[in-house]
């Protein structure tokens, strides 16, 4: 609706815009609070290496490396889910990358996660996706950032407690 808004501004489109962002704002922060299916059928290493399988393909090249010893509450496990299909979605659509490295590693106090792809690394515009995501991780006592990487590409680089602290 926005692009043709842009391109063709009549006045229904013009009333209906403002309640359809709305609308899709809703949307987003309901489903933000869902647990998504993929973790519902299995663990989350066998969601993760589903979700990278999506992404595999195509001359494309998703490398998945998991060091998850223990599992995870599941609110961290969910923002870990999300991180990773963030990651993967913006290295392929915005970033154009043909090779992606996953890196989950949990330990007893903290989960890493590290999307790195050899994409185009131009102006980072925080959307709706990395905005829920930092909100997420804040929230969860954790950190995230998203920046160019040395050699070019993106890096999504994320940090949570595995645990409440003391």
């Amino acid at each position: 609706t926005d692009a043709e808004l842009r391109r063709n501004p009549t006045p229904l489109l013009e009333s209906l815009a403002p309640q359809l962002a709305e609308a899709r704002g809703d949307l987003r922060r309901m489903v933000s609070g869902l647990t998504p299916s993929a973790l519902h059928d299995t663990d989350l290493a066998g969601a993760l290496e589903r979700l990278a399988e999506t992404f595999d393909g195509d001359g494309r090249q998703v490398e998945l490396d998991l060091a998850l010893a223990e599992p995870l509450p599941g609110d961290v496990m969910v923002a870990v889910y999300r991180s990773v299909a963030e990651g993967l979605t913006n290295a392929v659509r915005h970033g154009h990358a043909r090779r992606v490295a996953v890196r989950v590693a949990a330990s007893l106090e903290r989960v890493v996660v590290d999307v790195r792809d050899d994409g185009v690394a131009g102006p980072i515009a925080p959307g709706v996706g990395l905005s829920s995501l930092r909100h997420r991780a804040e929230q969860l006592g954790g950190t995230l950032t998203v920046g160019p990487v040395d050699g070019g590409g993106i890096r999504l680089h994320v940090e949570l407690p595995t645990r409440e602290p003391a």
